[in-house]
């Protein structure tokens, strides 16, 4: 199993904006159709400026099927108009495999 993350660093700091877009234009949810999703989180920070956006995937190969998916090409141009940093098709946030877990 893996985690991906990317920091996104909204326009002129409008948090809302962005977080509008996700929840409007179903980001996450348009992520969990890809085979070997498990489960996807956008973060507000509680300070700083960038939003986190974290997902767990059952494989490295799972999150390169959310990369090359055509809905997350089509949707780049929408989201770039609110962030600082521009995203590419090929824009992948840092992944990490999990080597150790405890839950309560």
């Amino acid at each position: 199993m893996i985690r991906t993350v990317i920091y996104l660093t909204p326009k002129d700091g409008n948090n809302q904006g962005l977080i509008d877009y996700f929840l409007e234009d179903k980001v996450l949810e348009h992520s969990a159709e890809v085979d070997g999703f498990i489960a996807a989180e956008l973060f507000l920070p509680t300070n700083g400026t960038q939003l986190m956006v974290t997902a767990t995937w059952d494989s490295e190969a799972a999150y390169q099927r959310w990369i090359d998916h055509p809905w997350r090409a089509a949707s780049n141009a929408r989201i770039s108009v609110l962030l600082e940093e521009v995203i590419e098709t090929e824009t992948r946030g840092d992944s990490y495999e999990l080597i150790h877990r405890v839950s309560k």
